[in-house]
């Protein structure tokens, strides 16, 4: 900002557009505070750069078409020799000496030189162990209307949809041609995430059966089953439910546990934006979230998920380094015990605070503490009672009058 002499705000809008054209990726991690790093790509060449529909057309539209055809002549090849000459230039061995040894079974260095200097490339970064196929899906949608760019626009938001409902490509096409205005090819994100939790509503509605019911009764005993407090954990119970959380998109994991606690139970809203919200941060893995979500739903008076808890949750276990869902019952096992860092920092303190100098207790703070009774001298006493005589003696000349 300093160098360029710019406000925040056109710094960000400078960054997303460089974001938006693959030459920078932002990276975000919370340790003791929230870091970003930005990683650079190189420009592509010229070549590729026109050969790209999207770039063509944005430089097209930014510098008209008459700049446009001079920047493509600037940058067309012209051939330098004609077709009756002939190459004489030198070999590379007719330059160079080599060991013949080396040539055939190159140093360690060498070799390991091939894997640590590659390109850095251009693709989008991996985002909570999901990947799409891009090039798949923009051929899924290209006989509609979208607009151009809108994939690239909203890839971020598409890939944690598609990680968060485990949708593949042809699905995820056919909900963004749902989701699209007839008229501009515009794509409705909060449109398409809609249509997609209605879908998944509609392939996992139940018949609920009636109060009384076998199936309530069975969903009742798996409750009592599912329920095991923080402080004594079940080892298959978690290792079912790690195998669970492994498997299962987080849509699909509070789904399941809503309704092994009761098959009437479902995720509400609220719990549903909270997990996309919290999903959304690639703070977490989709079996890490799982695992926060059984953790909550096991801790929770009400049997629903909190966003508060979550946040509070989510915090605690990024501060303390967890990655992975084995890490994350790791860290549920040490708060049952008492032994995280932040307990054993609060139990320091408690202790210095009741460890410090003791003082003697004061006879008066004592709970059988008795006022002790004053001695009154004689001269004192008199005093009084002449003062107690004189009052009784001018009430009485009241009461005369």
């Amino acid at each position: 900002m300093g160098i360029l002499g710019v406000s925040i705000d056109e710094l960000y809008d400078a960054r997303v557009r460089l974001e938006a054209m693959q030459l920078v990726q932002t990276f975000s991690q919370v340790d003791q505070q929230r870091h970003y790093v930005y990683e650079m790509h190189a420009p592509v060449t010229p070549g590729a750069f026109f050969a790209d529909d999207l770039l063509g057309i944005l430089l097209f539209d930014t510098v008209g078409e008459e700049r446009y055809e001079e920047l493509v002549h600037e940058f067309e090849l012209t051939p330098v020799r004609r077709q009756d000459m002939h190459n004489v230039s030198l070999q590379f061995s007719d330059v160079f000496n080599l060991v013949a040894a080396q040539a055939t079974q190159p140093p360690a260095a060498v070799s390991a030189a091939k894997d640590a200097v590659i390109p850095a490339g251009t693709g989008s970064p991996e985002i909570a162990g999901v990947r799409l196929d891009w090039d798949l899906l923009a051929n899924l949608v290209g006989n509609t209307n979208i607009q151009s760019g809108a994939l690239a626009q909203n890839q971020h938001a598409l890939q944690q949809l598609a990680g968060f409902y485990g949708l593949d490509e042809p699905t995820l096409a056919a909900q963004i041609g749902q989701a699209l205005d007839l008229l501009t090819g515009k794509l409705d994100m909060a449109r398409l995430r809609s249509n997609v939790e209605q879908q998944f509503e509609r392939g996992h509605t139940r018949h609920f059966a009636p109060r009384g019911s076998d199936a309530t009764a069975t969903s009742t005993n798996a409750n009592a089953q599912v329920t095991v407090q923080p402080s004594q954990p079940s080892d298959q119970r978690e290792q079912e439910m790690l195998t669970r959380a492994k498997s299962m998109t987080p849509r699909e994991f509070i789904n399941a546990a809503k309704q092994a606690r009761d098959s009437r139970m479902f995720a509400s809203r609220s719990e549903i934006k909270a997990l996309q919200r919290l999903a959304d941060r690639g703070i977490f893995s989709p079996a890490t979230i799982n695992v926060m979500v059984d953790y909550a739903l096991r801790t929770s008076d009400n049997g629903n998920v909190s966003e508060k808890f979550l946040d509070l949750l989510a915090n605690s276990w990024a501060q303390a380094g967890v990655h992975t869902p084995e890490q994350a019952l790791t860290q549920i096992h040490e708060y049952a015990a008492g032994n995280t860092k932040q307990q054993q920092r609060s139990k320091r303190r408690s202790n210095s605070k009741r460890g410090g100098r003791s003082e003697p207790v004061p006879e008066w703070a004592k709970n059988d503490y008795v006022a002790p009774k004053e001695a009154v001298s004689a001269d004192t006493q008199a005093q009084l009672n002449a003062q107690l005589q004189e009052l009784a003696r001018k009430r009485q000349q009241k009461k005369e009058q």
